[in-house]
């Protein structure tokens, strides 16, 4: 029977955001670009801090900060911060190495999520692949192979589409699932309303191998079936490391830390900067881009710590719940459990690169154009 696909169970409203395609060749237009950039965040903090650093200008100015009482050249307020551009600097290197550690952890903690999820969708789908080809040729077997195959693409579809679900940070999902027609309501009532629906169809699907194997209708040796299990229980595992990075946060201690010495930056660098340049708008341009720099960081950070959600930096899960089910719905493709027919001739003994053959072809129909 013909598979399609419908929603999931959990809402369907809202479709998620794909991830954010971009062409490195056009590389001058990418600062332009503001779906998805941290730009905008980070333009507040970097005009409220060159308004602040003009503002502080003037005001001392107007305060006569810059009065040389003493008569030696100089204004007494620089004679009495003299070595603190010195220590601004030493804090401005520090904040930047503490800024350096956190998105490293961010990008590796976006790194290792995005490698565990396309790693469970290669063990599950190949433990599918597998079971599909392990079925029994006989006959009197077609029925329960057929019935097997279906019920098991579509526990598949169940299990990958719920594994998304326990790691997104969507409130309104819409990962899709091929249908359930035939799968009995109690049975869906009863997933729909359990603690953890991957633990659920795995055991379900694990159950079905069994009984499978047991009527004939899986006929391959004992230790090669086993390899499904692995596969599936592999899956299992690398959820629950996506699992640890969606519900372990980056520790509090260093995020305190961090935000704190961006809040001293941000008013030091105000400070000094109106002290030590004289031009107005200079200490309001280096400000800017000083503290829009920092402010871009650790906003990348936070952009993508999480990947799991519906941001545009975030990872296509929409798209990779669609991915998986028409992979699973190509399975069932009688041409895909079928090896192509193949008539060995002489001609087929010799081996070569079709792109070889196609270019030996041309050059001879060139010569006999040349002759003629």
């Amino acid at each position: 029977s013909p598979v399609s696909c419908c929603r999931s169970g959990c809402g369907f409203a809202k479709l998620c955001e794909a991830m954010i395609d971009y062409d490195d060749d056009w590389m001058l237009f990418l600062p332009l670009r503001l779906n998805g950039s941290v730009m905008p965040k980070a333009f507040m903090w970097a005009v409220s801090n060159a308004m602040l650093a003009i503002g502080l200008h003037f005001a001392w100015r107007y305060a006569a900060a810059y009065e040389d009482f003493d008569g030696d050249g100089r204004a007494d307020i620089l004679q009495h911060m003299d070595g603190s551009d010195k220590i601004w600097a030493g804090y401005t290197s520090v904040l930047g190495l503490v800024l350096a550690f956190r998105n490293n952890q961010a990008y590796s903690r976006f790194w290792e999520g995005a490698s565990l999820v396309n790693q469970i969708r290669g063990e599950w789908f190949n433990a599918v692949s597998s079971l599909l080809s392990f079925c029994s040729r006989a006959p009197e077997k077609a029925d329960g192979v057929e019935s097997f195959q279906q019920l098991l693409v579509r526990l598949a579809s169940l299990l990958h589409c719920s594994a998304l679900q326990e790691v997104c940070e969507i409130a309104d999902s819409s990962l899709e699932i091929l249908d359930t027609d035939g799968m009995s309501n109690e049975s869906l009532e009863f997933l729909d309303e359990s603690h953890d629906r991957v633990e659920i169809v795995i055991q379900w699907i694990q159950r079905l191998i069994v009984d499978m194997a047991r009527d004939g209708v899986i006929d391959v040796a004992p230790p090669i079936l086993s390899r499904s299990f692995q596969e599936l229980s592999r899956g299992v595992v690398n959820l629950n490391n996506v699992r640890k990075i969606k519900d372990i946060p980056f520790p509090f201690p260093y995020n305190q830390m961090l935000i704190s010495m961006l809040l001293v930056h941000f008013l030091m660098t105000a400070m000094i900067g109106s002290l030590v340049i004289k031009s107005w708008w200079w200490a309001g341009i280096a400000c800017f881009f000083v503290t829009g720099g920092f402010w871009s960081i650790i906003y990348i950070a936070k952009e993508i710590d999480q990947p799991f959600g519906e941001d545009p930096n975030d990872l296509p899960m929409v798209e990779m719940q669609q991915d998986f089910n028409a992979s699973l719905i190509s399975l069932l493709s009688p041409y895909a459990q079928n090896v192509p027919k193949f008539v060995y001739t002489k001609k087929s003994a010799k081996v070569t690169n079709l792109n070889e053959r196609s270019q030996t072809r041309d050059s001879k129909n060139w010569q006999e154009a040349d002759v003629s």
